[in-house]
């Protein structure tokens, strides 16, 4: 997620080499680009076994008054409970939370 809104750290990661966390981890450099280029789009992401095998969780971007991200809202846990189609289940309840932290912190949104 904090890839989505920081070009410089982006470019840094995909400078690589990356090196794999688990056999789910992105490592091609262009997959993991259009994955954050999709997670600036849909303002959330949704990752499975990628850091730990057997774990899922859903982020989404909170915001500074200058429009930087400043860090994320998460929800993770055990991929049994948390399959994909649970995450999907979140995704609204999440974003409008950090929205609503973003506000609460008078942040705003990049245009």
């Amino acid at each position: 997620m904090l890839l989505a809104w920081n070009p410089d750290l982006t470019e840094q990661v995909l400078a690589g080499p990356i090196e794999p966390m688990t056999e789910g981890t992105v490592t091609d450099t262009a997959v993991l680009r259009e994955l954050i280029h999709q997670a600036r789009a849909d303002a959330y992401a949704i990752t499975a076994g990628e850091r730990e095998d057997s774990a899922s969780g859903l982020a989404a971007p909170v915001f500074d008054s200058s429009a930087d991200v400043i860090g994320a809202l998460a929800i993770s846990g055990p991929t049994l409970r948390m399959p994909r189609e649970q995450c999907e289940k979140w995704v609204d309840l999440l974003v409008g939370s950090a929205e609503q932290v973003t506000r609460t912190l008078g942040g705003r949104y990049p245009s």
